[in-house]
Order: structure tokens, then C-alpha cells, then sequence
């Protein structure tokens, strides 16, 4: 799918990102204020992660039933999320979002089960 099989989430440190939720479907986006070609991969608790092809960077996320769902299972990232307050389209630089930090540790740890899910068990 793409190169390594692994993702990486390095580069989004220097970015500044747009968030958008949209109350109507319960969805949130996370992305570069620019358009980035990508693979799609699934994660567990509706986590959806754009991945650039050659790199294994994300590059964009899409959650579904973002407050109902995903933040009703992460206390601690619901309280740092009510500090973002996209309106309902922001832009926010990376260091300035703590929520940003703690949800990347997440979805890391989700890629990692996710990986794990992947590779062969030995017998």
C-alpha cells in the first residue's frame, strides 16, 4: 500500500493545521491547509488517516462521531479538544494545540495495534 507499511507522523509537527467539525455529522477533519494525494488506511475507533504513498506520512484524518464516539471513550482528549473550538473551520499551528499532541499519540498507538493486527503470528 505504501512504502514501509508504516506511518509516520513527523513532518505534521511544522504544520499548521485546519480542523474542521461538522456538528451535523459528528465528523471531524484534520489536515494541512493544502491538498495532499494519500492512501486511505482504517484504524480502530473510527479513524480514518490520509498516508502519502512514498513517504508513509499521514497527511489527513477523518473521524466519525467524533464527540459521541471517539471522545466519549477519551475523557482526557475531550478536555484538551475544548480548548481547539474550530468555528467550524480553523487553523491552528501544531505547537499552539495540545490537543493535537495527545490525539497523535493515540492514533499512533491505533497504527500500532493496527500493524500488530497485520503481521503474522509465529507458532
Amino acid at each position: 500500500m505504501f512504502k514501509g507499511q508504516a506511518i509516520t507522523f513527523g513532518r505534521l509537527h511544522t504544520w499548521t493545521l485546519v480542523f474542521y467539525y461538522n456538528k451535523a455529522t459528528d465528523s471531524l477533519n484534520i489536515k494541512a491547509p493544502w491538498t495532499q494525494e494519500g492512501a486511505w488506511v482504517e484504524l480502530p475507533d473510527a479513524v480514518r488517516v490520509k498516508v502519502d504513498p512514498q513517504t508513509g506520512e499521514a497527511v489527513e484524518f477523518q473521524i466519525e462521531s467524533f464527540r459521541k464516539g471517539f471522545l466519549a471513550h477519551r475523557p482526557d482528549l475531550a478536555a484538551l479538544w475544548g480548548q481547539v473550538k474550530p468555528s467550524p473551520i480553523a487553523l491552528r499551528r501544531m505547537e499552539n494545540t495540545p490537543f493535537i499532541a495527545a490525539f497523535l499519540s493515540h492514533v499512533a498507538q491505533l497504527a500500532y495495534q493496527r500493524d500488530q493486527q497485520l503481521v503474522p503470528s509465529k507458532l
